[in-house]
């Protein structure tokens, strides 16, 4: 969350699509910072479509401040009131309550199910090592590996 946080419209180009994390948002003194490790730095690939999102979002914003999320001061957002407005949110929305870190467990986790490198995926994620993305986020559901007997079986056919 706290590189989330930590985005700022100019971290983004909208011409290429590409976020850059570059630093990220320390609550308890108010200012952005390091990031968690050297491999937390990186750029991240999105769609023309998430580009466009971004940008509206910049223009609409109600607030005009640097960061892409801001209080309505312009300022940090505190993450126990995003944490309050997810749980709302959910509920209204009759939907399961999903944490910040279960987005990205879930992102990672569809990446891989949907055939994506597997470097591809630990470099969005910023992790250090392919290895622990893998150990973590590669646990597939049944029909994946059903899927994948087929493939397999299909290959030995021609």
């Amino acid at each position: 969350m706290g590189e989330a946080l930590g985005l700022q419209c100019e971290d983004i180009d909208f011409e290429s699509s590409i976020l850059y994390i570059k630093q990220a948002s320390h609550e308890e003194i108010k200012e952005l910072g390091r990031l968690k490790t050297k491999a937390s730095k990186r750029s991240i690939p999105i769609s023309q479509q998430q580009a466009e999102v971004l940008k509206v979002h910049k223009e609409e914003q109600l607030a005009k401040s640097n960061l892409v999320a801001s209080n309505m001061n312009g300022s940090f957002l505190i993450k126990s009131n995003i944490k309050r407005a997810r749980i709302q949110i959910c509920k209204r929305a009759e939907v399961p309550n999903v944490t910040f870190h279960e987005l990205r467990h879930t992102h990672a986790t569809l990446m891989l199910e949907m055939n994506e490198h597997p470097k591809i995926v630990q470099q969005r994620l910023g992790q250090v090592k392919v290895e622990t993305t893998l150990d973590i986020y590669s646990h597939v559901r049944p029909q994946i590996h059903k899927e994948s007997a087929e493939r397999f079986s299909k290959f030995f056919e021609g």
